[in-house]
């Protein structure tokens, strides 16, 4: 399976602006390059690579199609968090925790795993000093990428019928508790640095 970037759909724009994009098959968009599309309202296929067919041999429902198309981004977010937890582990075991369980979930497409944190996410992730164990900024990174992702579930997930939409949501609120653990996470360990 392949992946389309957006800097690839940039290049490709550039050279030649297009209104319809069509995936080829065992192609999937990633988070970025499917929002570059939504935002140059660029028509797209987002599931034409493994379409499911309905039972009278007609085209499965647009919501199925982007549930799948969530699905995708669900699972390969959820193999960036189970590598980041392998990697955390013995720096910061509650991030490390959290991470491992909602990247095994997520990699077989399930939510709901992650207990609720304290708090809401933050709206912006304090960054992390230059003093602090690297696995903060890898943090720092996935973070970033649960607020783009999350932001067009949310934004597509609207337009969705409710089993889909209860399913996409799922996902989102979880996105939110990693990202307040991560801030949790990051905000301890600067605290120990200043007063180590």
């Amino acid at each position: 399976m392949r992946y389309v970037t957006e800097s690839e759909l940039r290049d490709e724009y550039a050279a030649c602006p297009f209104e319809t994009y069509r995936l080829a098959p065992d192609t999937r968009l990633t988070p970025g390059a499917r929002q570059f599309l939504v935002d140059f309202r660029i028509t797209f296929d987002a599931g034409a690579a493994a379409k499911p067919v309905a039972a009278h041999g007609a085209s499965a429902p647009v919501d199925q199609r982007l549930c799948d198309s969530f699905l995708d981004d669900v699972r390969v977010l959820g193999a960036k968090l189970c590598l980041f937890s392998q990697r955390s582990q013995g720096i910061c075991r509650a991030l490390a925790r959290v991470c491992g369980a909602a990247g095994a979930a997520w990699q077989r497409g399930e939510a709901g795993v992650v207990a609720d944190a304290d708090g809401e996410a933050p709206g912006e992730l304090p960054v992390p000093a230059p003093e602090l164990h690297p696995i903060y900024f890898e943090a720092a990174l996935i973070d970033a990428e649960l607020v783009r992702t999350a932001h067009f579930w949310t934004s597509a997930a609207a337009d969705m019928a409710e089993e889909p939409r209860a399913r996409v949501e799922a996902w989102g609120c979880e996105a939110q508790r990693i990202r307040s653990q991560i801030a949790h996470a990051i905000a301890l360990a600067q605290e120990e640095v200043d007063h180590g």
